[in-house]
């Protein structure tokens, strides 16, 4: 590390990685921040309300990226800087207080951690979810892993609309985790003890949209994890998300654990959970094409890490199912965590409470409010966006910040993601509703139309 200062963080100080020029008209209708009126969101509604399409909008602004960029956005290189540039502007325009965390990689190049968390809640006690944002450099990472981030980062734009929270949530998206899982081994690092005692779970979301793809719930209840016994909260953080799948009838199965961001966090003994829809372990079963669909024989992503993982690899269907748990997790926790570590609420909350219908949705009693649609290319060396007559004042959104990590991770090796394991669960039709509505109106000069999934 160079220094440990903190200094302001502005849109427009890097070389320019993407040639689109932007200028972004917001609707009257956009929510900047809470609304302090507002009754916490129930989760089910919540998670069949997150627009997707705007998820759609995330993926195909990566591809865009990657494809000015010289084909990817590894770790460091000029997409990869493009990559997080755009993550910031999105939350912060949704109304976080970005925390942009410099760290130095083993190889001596720099990264950066994105940090974003909701302004109300306790927290001390926080639920964190994470996705890494980089890819390799052999291609464009669409499924490894802007599925992912994609999804995370548009929960985390709709939560902040639906607070006030009793617990703080917490977004992180990591660098250099295609390198050895530096970025979030730099963060867990960076914590004091107080602020890992905090910790309810650490959620990771890695590869959501295999185009085979199978629907996997990190096994939480596993005997041991990286040689050691899984962290005490993990067979919860399991059951949060299996009780969802189980109530929408959506087909699942469980997940070995392995070789991704959730890594450090277990170290530090913190419960982990996740998802993940496969790789190139192996084949499909018969039982597995059952259960899911798709192609019995071929692997789930027969494009990880190569230059064929683009746009057409993603599997929008997967990431719509995926997305409904995410938020859904995200809300419950935002409500109350004493299934995970016994803590209630301190305030009254909206709790899970019912089940939804066979679709995931609900009709919505006290919807959330309007999401906010993501810009529609990525940023750009110019000044921020500038709003319309009708939108907030710019002044009102906050100023991300920039830190620097304390200590260097020393990375280890990262194997190729692994088999499923362990018992089926039950299954039934899988379906989701995909709900919502962007309330973020873009309008764009100079950019090039975005390849859409065929």
């Amino acid at each position: 590390m160079t220094s440990s200062a903190t200094t302001t963080w502005q849109h427009g100080c890097r070389a320019a990685v993407v040639s689109a020029a932007t200028a972004v008209v917001l609707t009257s209708g956009v929510a900047f921040g809470p609304d302090a009126s507002a009754a916490p969101v129930d989760p089910y509604e919540f998670a069949a309300a997150v627009d997707r399409e705007a998820i759609s909008d995330h993926l195909e602004t990566f591809q865009q990226i990657a494809d000015e960029n010289e084909g990817n956005r590894a770790d460091g290189s000029p997409g990869g800087v493009a990559s997080a540039d755009y993550i910031v502007q999105v939350l912060t325009e949704a109304g976080y207080a970005v925390e942009v965390q410099e760290f130095t990689t083993e190889s001596g190049s720099e990264s950066e951690n994105i940090i974003a968390s909701t302004p109300t809640g306790r927290d001390d006690n926080v639920a964190v979810f994470g996705a890494h944002y980089d890819s390799v450099p052999e291609g464009a990472g669409m499924n490894d892993n802007a599925s992912g981030t994609a999804a995370l980062l548009q929960v985390a734009t709709e939560l902040i609309a639906t607070e006030p929270l009793n617990n703080q949530v917490r977004f992180t998206f990591w660098g250099a985790e295609e390198t050895g899982l530096e970025g979030s081994a730099a963060y867990v690092d960076s914590l004091t003890d107080a602020e890992l005692e905090s910790l309810i779970v650490y959620y990771n979301y890695d590869m959501i949209g295999s185009p085979n793809y199978l629907i996997g719930v990190e096994d939480g209840k596993a005997d041991s994890y990286n040689g050691a016994p899984l962290t005490e909260g993990s067979a919860a953080a399991m059951d949060l998300q299996t009780d969802y799948f189980d109530s929408i009838e959506q087909p699942w199965q469980p997940s070995e654990m392995c070789c991704t961001d959730y890594n450090p966090f277990h170290d530090a003994g913190i419960p982990i959970g996740g998802l993940y829809t496969g790789g190139r372990e192996a084949p499909k079963t018969d039982e597995e094409y059952e259960k899911f669909g798709g192609v019995a024989g071929e692997f789930p992503d027969p494009n990880y890490h190569t230059a064929g993982d683009d746009l057409a690899n993603v599997s929008l269907e997967a990431i719509d199912i995926n997305t409904g748990v995410i938020a859904f997790a995200a809300a419950s926790l935002g409500a109350s965590s004493e299934s995970i570590n016994g803590i209630a609420p301190t305030e009254p909350t909206t709790s899970p409470s019912g089940s939804p219908s066979s679709s995931g949705s609900v009709p919505p009693s006290t919807s959330p409010s309007t999401p906010t649609s993501p810009p529609s290319s990525p940023p750009t060396t110019s000044s921020p966006p500038t709003s319309s007559s009708t939108s907030p004042e710019p002044s009102a959104t906050p100023t991300p910040v920039r830190s620097t990590a304390p200590t260097t991770p020393s990375p280890e090796p990262v194997p190729d993601r692994k088999p499923f394991s362990g018992s089926m669960a039950e299954t039934g039709a899988p379906a989701l509703a995909v709900i919502g509505a962007g309330a973020l109106a873009a309008l764009t000069a100079g950019t090039l139309l975005l390849r859409r999934r065929p």
